[in-house]
């Protein structure tokens, strides 16, 4: 019976052919029918895929039925093509299982055309797809046939993933048509390798010997084979194929793209690991390599993907390869805003909490790693190198830490009122943005200064790091001191009000239980028990009352949400806790950035941080652990901490005696003050 389904098959897509060129002429159910049924054969029969993917007359016949049908849907307008779409959509999905796993088939797919008129099919619909439609009568028609537009996409995609996977012959065709330089300049990917524009393999030229050696069709179905290939389309140059496929899909369709990457550039056990280290280098170096990589960060973010999803993991394990490849700084330069206000661009970002999931993966990781070492030849924590912690370190030292510190010193300068608002020129979402980015590359450094042989190098020569990491925590410490909730006026405010307003709505409460108590009673007297089987509406007012009560609460934070606070406000949470990270972490057994924060007056700085901070969680922790590893072993700092040693406790009675209290000022220091004396006059 598997002998039989190559004629089955070609007569179907002959009958499908007819459909797309003369429209109306054969029932189209039948043939769509058949269709569908050999599409579920061939997804779950081994042999039903072997049988027709080594056929190069149905590869011949399929790539024919798909150019019928793109021509077709080509003439057709956007908003009347929702005939086509099923039977176009079937025959990639025929396509896509038939070269599943199958190198014979995947070749001849190629040789026959098919997966070019299927780049055809990709690109038309993705244009469709961002095309708008002007007239508004249509508009309604245009979205559904999006909808379909974006279902091929899917399955073209899927199509290109099963077409390259574990046949590096057709990786490099397929890389060198889509991301590879254009024809023209003669600098194709086998430049890199050297090698002629063959296919080497045993299994490309038995292919190519059937197709010399396949017998022609029925002369009633086509005519002589020269007249069969110039029904396909040749062989094609389509740079920027995939580039703006991220911008129209969602999660779970786009799922099929990074796997088409990870493919491409991340090694596996039986791949070719020279061929691979090209490919990733060329994804970097290319135009088109590099905006298929910005659009999917891009995508990463707007969507903000877990770490646990799919195309998270799959764009994890693209940036470790171009890690262990030594481009990712390349790359990392390559994503820089050159136009906007960005410190650091939102692809710059993304690619930082990649980095953050490589270097330092959660325990579920580790354990699977340990269960199975061999997973496809990734290791998922590549060794931090020198020179890309050097690079990230003089990034943040040169680009991004004087802006940052120009940015604050604005907003200090505000808040002192020596300068106008309106002449500060970051928003609120600006901030937010800049934020972001300088958490991550912070959070980034921090993974970089615990791997002690690092620190050692980067800071052998120049301390000026440690330096500029003193001066910034001063002057963070200056225009924003610790922040504590409890105490702050607007808080307790807050909590007064509602401890005001939840005292009164259980006082209300009660009142209306003991009105309803008094009804009851008296109708219990008069009628019975049946009287009060369904007391509604004893009290209309107890619903008013909730009802006004809730509206206005969530009256409230909407309130709270919508109201945005002033961009000189912005306190920059976190970023304390991560200098003072910084520092412990430089400091372990360093004697010579010890000295150099000692002589900074880092010292005593650090030792101010030892105090709760609700805008830096566990910074008191981190400041505790810091000052241990400053006097370990440094006789200098031990003595400079003895004359910091408090000398007299006074006593809290004879403190009122005198008439002095203690207070804390507005930089979060305890201060000394006499009783009645205003906040602004005391000195802490």
């Amino acid at each position: 019976m598997s002998s039989l389904l190559p004629d089955l098959l070609k007569t179907v897509l002959y009958a499908i052919e007819a459909t797309f060129t003369h429209p109306g002429l054969l029932e189209d159910k039948i043939s769509d029918a058949e269709l569908s049924s050999l599409i579920k054969q061939t997804s779950s029969s081994i042999t039903a895929r072997e049988v027709l993917g080594s056929e190069p007359t149905v590869w011949r016949t399929l790539a024919e039925t798909l150019h019928a049908g793109r021509c077709a849907l080509e003439q057709t307008k956007p908003a009347s093509t929702k005939n086509l779409f099923p039977r176009l959509r079937d025959l990639v999905l025929l396509g896509r299982n038939m070269v599943a796993r199958l190198p014979e088939a995947q070749d001849l797919s190629a040789l026959e055309g098919f997966e070019a008129e299927m780049r055809l099919l990709l690109s038309l619909c993705v244009e469709r797809v961002l095309k708008e439609e002007k007239d508004k009568g249509l508009q309604h028609e245009a979205m559904k046939a999006k909808d379909m537009y974006k279902k091929t996409i899917v399955a073209c995609l899927q199509y290109i993933h099963n077409f390259i996977v574990g046949n590096e012959v057709r990786k490099v065709h397929f890389f060198n048509q889509v991301f590879g330089p254009t024809p023209d300049d003669g600098n194709t990917i086998y430049s890199y390798t050297n090698q002629p524009n063959t296919l080497p393999s045993s299994k490309t030229k038995q292919a190519a010997k059937k197709v010399a050696e396949a017998p022609k069709p029925p002369s009633g179905a086509s005519s002589s084979a020269p007249a069969q290939k110039s029904k396909v389309s040749p062989p094609f140059y389509s740079p920027n194929l995939l580039t703006n496929i991220p911008r129209i899909l969602t999660p779970p369709e786009i799922e099929a793209l990074p796997m088409i990457l990870q493919s491409l550039v991340v090694p596996t056990t039986d791949s070719d690991l020279r061929m691979q280290n090209i490919r990733c280098n060329m994804l970097v170096s290319m135009p088109s390599g590099q905006n298929i990589l910005r659009e999917m960060f891009i995508f990463l973010a707007q969507w903000d993907l877990e770490e646990t999803h799919l195309s998270y993991r799959l764009m994890q394990q693209v940036v470790s390869s171009i890690l262990n490849n030594g481009k990712l700084t390349d790359l990392y330069r390559v994503l820089k805003d050159n136009h906007g206000k960005d410190i650091i661009s939102t692809e710059q970002c993304v690619v930082l909490k990649l980095l953050l999931s490589i270097w330092r993966p959660k325990q579920s990781d580790l354990d699977s790693q340990l269960k199975s070492p061999n997973n496809d030849g990734w290791t998922g924590q590549p060794d931090i190198e020198d020179s890309v912690a050097s690079f990230f370190c003089v990034e943040f030292l040169e680009r991004v830490l004087p802006t940052v510190r120009s940015i604050i010193q604005a907003q200090g300068k505000i808040l002192k009122g020596e300068m106008q608002r309106e002449q500060f020129q970051w928003s609120v979402w600006d901030m937010d943005r800049a934020y972001d980015g300088l958490y991550q590359l912070m959070d980034v450094i921090v993974i970089i200064t615990e791997e002690v042989e690092i620190t050692s190098q980067l800071m052998k020569n120049d301390t000026e790091f440690v330096k500029q990491l003193i001066e910034f925590l001063a002057e963070m410490e200056k225009i924003f001191p610790r922040y504590i909730k409890a105490k702050d006026p607007a808080v307790i405010q807050q909590q007064k009000a509602q401890q005001e307003a939840q005292a009164q709505r259980q006082s209300q409460e009660a009142q209306l239980a003991q009105q309803f108590s008094k009804k009851v009673n008296v109708t219990l007297g008069s009628g019975g028990v049946g009287a009060v089987e369904r007391p509604y509406d004893v009290h209309p007012v107890e619903e008013d009352l909730y009802s006004s009560t809730a509206e206005d609460d969530e009256e409230e934070e909407e309130e709270e949400d919508t109201v945005a606070g002033e961009p000189e406000e912005f306190t920059w949470p976190h970023i304390k806790r991560f200098i003072v990270i910084l520092l412990s972490n430089l400091a372990w057994r360093n004697k010579k950035v010890k000295n150099t924060i000692r002589d900074a007056g880092g010292l005593q700085l650090i030792l101010n941080h030892c105090k709760i901070d609700d805008d830096n969680p566990y910074i008191r922790e981190h400041a505790i652990l810091c000052v241990r590893n400053l006097l370990e072993e440094s006789k200098e700092n031990q003595e400079l901490i003895r004359q910091l040693e408090a000398r007299q406790t006074v006593p809290q009675e004879m403190l009122e005696k005198e008439g002095f209290e203690t207070f804390i000022g507005e930089d979060g220091k305890v201060g000394l003050r006499k009783k009645g004396t205003p906040q602004t006059d005391a000195k802490s």
